[in-house]
């Protein structure tokens, strides 16, 4: 199983319990099912159901990995991140490269209907230089 297929799952984890709050874990199940099914027709090595225990792995390995925390409400029944998770603009902006990454991939076959532009990097590479310039003052 490739690392493409586990971070895309904690991805549509997350995804889906923004989009609805307290979604139940046969709720994930179904939804990630379903989007890993349109998924694997882009990528054969995407290829794989989620069990209940799958699930809960996959919770533990979001928080420890993206810093998201994915709790269970007993009274609602159901998975919910905090709000205070939900505003956190790095990660966004993680979620967003993904998706655009994943798309970009659907695309390549859609190559004689839509035309991708080309562009170079912005510099990103040098960001860790600077904010270690910036943290240690130098």
């Amino acid at each position: 199983m490739s690392k493409r297929a586990f971070i895309s799952r904690y991805l549509l984890i997350i995804k889906k319990i923004k989009a609805k709050p307290y979604a139940t874990s046969a709720e994930l199940q179904s939804y990630i099912e379903k989007q890993m099914d349109q998924l694997q027709m882009q990528d054969d090595t995407l290829n794989m159901g989620i069990s209940k225990r799958t699930l809960q792995r996959d919770i533990r390995d979001i928080k420890n990995l993206f810093g998201v925390d994915i709790e269970y409400s007993k009274t609602s029944k159901g998975y919910f991140i905090n709000q205070s998770e939900m505003e956190n603009m790095n990660f966004e902006r993680m979620m967003e490269a993904f998706d655009l990454f994943n798309s970009l991939n659907i695309a390549q076959d859609l190559k004689p209907f839509i035309h991708l532009e080309k562009r170079k990097p912005q510099g990103t590479d040098n960001l860790y230089g600077l904010l270690h310039a910036i943290k240690n003052k130098l």
